[in-house]
């Protein structure tokens, strides 16, 4: 077995195989690296791959994070949500050492003073060892798919129920985003993350990318709730595999007594119905409050792990201070 970095020219072969993985994510595909590097000057991203017999059997995007003095290693380069799970995809084991081993020498290359890799709710179900990794816990919020839409309805809480019922009663409408509706989109971001006291806010040609590379590749969809022609809240879905991420959600303060936001949910969790997908990640939550609402969507609590391996403990301390 050999490893090796891809480059630009493998991006159809590396893409094949994560196609085939039932493993794998929209955010293992080459062409998120690829936004994540342009967008962010501090990210450097190396795609590892594993090649028996000529094919390709794993692959391992990993990311080398600058921040301050100090580099770190990540499958993970950005916080939720520009970018949610990694980790390697592979499809025996013996491939799991020989990327770990090549990690390393990619740490001692960018003198890392850690390594982070941070794995899908269904890469728990395959029994991948990090050895001298500490695990952690994490969860996220997950609907299931597998029933009709007025069942799903059904499950949702009363609340909930009452409020997608009054946002239709409004006359709220449910409209496609194209390029020229991005600056649009990103005002709202940035509103949104005001709100929130947010110190991490992107560039707005990341959003450009996310609809150029990924959403026209059939990746993703980025919806507008609008109200008498005026665009009130939206959201970013990606989707892959089985599965819809809700990746990012905005709206107009102004406009929540309409529930703009129950409105673009229900009628994404429509979306993913309508075209056969099974799950629907909510995505972690930053607060309690936050995670009772995904919950009140008859979202189940799913855990996932991320696996920390420290090699500089006195500069990790000083970076932690």
């Amino acid at each position: 077995m050999e490893i090796t970095y891809a480059k630009k020219k493998d991006k159809t072969e590396c893409n094949n195989f994560v196609k085939n993985s039932k493993y794998s994510t929209v955010f293992h595909l080459f062409e998120w690296g690829e936004i994540l590097e342009k967008n962010f000057n501090s990210y450097r991203r190396v795609y590892i791959m594993a090649k028996k017999d000529h094919q390709i059997v794993g692959v391992f995007p990993v990311f080398s994070l600058k921040i301050g003095l100090f580099n770190i290693l990540s499958s993970l380069p950005l916080s939720y949500p520009a970018g949610i799970y990694g980790g390697p995809i592979i499809e025996d084991e013996n491939s799991l050492e020989k990327f770990i081993i090549e990690t390393d020498n990619i740490r001692k290359k960018f003198s890392s003073i850690e390594l982070n890799i941070t794995l899908a709710p269904n890469l728990n179900q395959q029994s991948l060892s990090f050895t001298d990794f500490q695990r952690n816990i994490h969860s996220t919020h997950i609907l299931f798919l597998n029933r009709p839409l007025d069942k799903i309805f059904k499950s949702y809480k009363k609340q909930t129920r009452s409020a997608v019922r009054q946002s239709i009663r409004t006359g709220l409408t449910l409209q496609e985003a194209s390029k020229v509706d991005i600056p649009e989109y990103y005002k709202m971001y940035q509103k949104t993350m005001k709100k929130l006291e947010s110190n991490v806010t992107y560039p707005l040609k990341f959003f450009q990318d996310i609809l150029d590379h990924i959403c026209s590749n059939g990746y993703g969809k980025i919806f507008f709730v609008e109200y008498k022609n005026k665009k009130v809240a939206g959201a970013i879905l990606l989707y892959y595999n089985d599965t819809v991420y809700l990746f990012n959600n905005v709206s107009d303060d102004e406009y929540l007594n309409l529930r703009p936001n129950n409105f673009l949910l229900h009628h994404s969790i429509k979306f993913a119905v309508d075209n056969g997908f099974s799950y629907f990640d909510f995505g972690p939550s930053s607060t309690k409050s936050l995670a009772q609402f995904k919950k009140s969507w008859g979202a189940i609590e799913i855990e996932f792990s991320s696996f920390q391996k420290i090699y500089s403990p006195h500069k990790k301390n000083l970076w932690d201070m």
